[in-house]
């Protein structure tokens, strides 16, 4: 099990990796978007929201909307630490957050993939390094 710091500092280099090759091969903002998501998965969306960790801590005065995540499912649990059932957990449990804004917004599609890819992607190496 990797300390937050640890889990932070990979993620960034996986962040860099990802995003530089998404960008190469799909184009630059197709890169900046998935790098972006991947560092947003690591600071807010963690599945370590589930304890009093950084991340959750980071959501500040909105850390209450976690606080029945965190009654609900405890640490390391199968709904938090299993790849996609974990993300999408968190996605859909922040949707009364995201939704209105996609709504009221032209995003397309792609970029919600990418965004959604993204946060996989950074609970995928969080998991990794939980493991090893």
């Amino acid at each position: 099990m990797a300390l937050h710091k640890t889990h932070t500092y990979i993620v960034k280099i996986a962040a860099l990796i990802i995003g530089l090759g998404v960008g190469f091969y799909f184009g630059p903002s197709y890169g900046i978007t998935i790098g972006l998501a991947i560092i947003f998965g690591e600071y807010f969306l963690s599945p370590d929201l589930d304890i009093h960790s950084q991340p959750y801590k980071r959501w500040d005065s909105l850390r209450f909307i976690w606080l029945p995540y965190r009654k609900l499912f405890y640490h390391r649990s199968f709904w938090t630490h299993t790849p996609i059932i974990g993300s999408l957990i968190r996605i859909l449990w922040i949707s009364p957050i995201w939704m209105p804004l996609i709504l009221f917004m032209d995003i397309s599609w792609a970029y919600l993939a990418i965004v959604a890819v993204g946060i996989e992607v950074s609970a995928n190496v969080h998991y990794l390094c939980d493991v090893v």
